[in-house]
């Protein structure tokens, strides 16, 4: 549902110049809004906080496209730390941890790009530093935080064509006192 929206936002959107009323801005800020105000529902935050986390992890109202996966106040809590994954550009996904700054947040760590020299079994699909984890398969990354503090990374890979399954590479992070850090327990299952 949300990806009709979107589309249909991106239609009006570009459509705009054509018939000359509306503004890029009002509607990008609308769908920001709108998006808001849905995540506001579902973690139980006012507006305004939803609306902070986002734009610390670098989603403003004018960014095309950007759209929530996932915003998890509860399993990083031990570090009072908040889980915000997001899709910039589409399909590609990017993984915040954010913490309360005085009145607003404010990023502690970031994963919008995987290091390829540590795993040259995957066929990173560059299109740009900072753009995002993107899809190695027809199935999109995903990222959650577990009940121990942990931030783990699912990034499904076809290997072979062949293949009707799409075995995942998990990517485990855990805090170590200043960044979260690569696991040696990451793996391919």
């Amino acid at each position: 549902m949300l990806m009709k929206r979107c589309g249909i936002a991106l239609f009006c959107l570009y459509m705009a110049p054509v018939f000359g009323q509306i503004n890029k801005q009002e509607i990008l800020k609308k769908m920001q809004d709108s998006e808001d105000k849905s995540w506001a529902e579902k973690t139980r935050l006012p507006v305004t906080d939803i609306r902070s986390i986002r734009e610390a992890a670098g989603v403003t109202d004018d960014t095309l496209g950007a759209r929530i996966l996932d915003l998890d106040m509860k399993s990083l809590s031990r570090q009072k730390h908040i889980l915000f994954v997001d899709a910039p550009l589409g399909e590609c996904m990017q993984v915040h941890v954010l913490e309360r700054s005085g009145p607003g947040f404010r990023e502690v760590w970031s994963l919008t790009d995987l290091p390829a020299h540590q795993f040259p079994e995957m066929k990173i699909v560059a299109h740009g530093a900072g753009r995002g984890i993107c899809p190695q398969a027809p199935k999109v990354p995903s990222a959650h935080a577990t009940s121990d503090g942990r931030i783990i990374v699912e990034i499904p890979i076809l290997f072979d064509l062949s293949q009707r399954t799409f075995p995942p590479r998990i990517l485990s992070f855990s805090w170590d006192g200043s960044k979260y850090v690569l696991n040696d327990d990451s793996q391919i299952r």
